[in-house]
């Protein structure tokens, strides 16, 4: 999870030093972006899941 909102930041400033100065690399900063926040969503719902796993295998009796 901190990879990605780590992603997620540094693409946000990189876009907008882009945006700032003109510069190439527009695409790449919003996949990177895009990215970022799939693998965030992924990740959270993983962890979910795994949270449901876990109650559910310790309320059965």
């Amino acid at each position: 999870m901190i990879f990605a909102i780590i992603g997620i930041l540094i693409s946000s400033k990189s876009l907008n030093e882009i945006e700032r100065s003109n510069q190439q690399g527009k695409g790449l900063a919003i996949a990177g972006k895009v990215y970022s926040i799939v693998g965030l969503c992924l990740q959270v719902l993983l962890v979910l899941f795994l949270f449901m796993g876990l109650i559910s295998f310790y309320s059965y009796e």
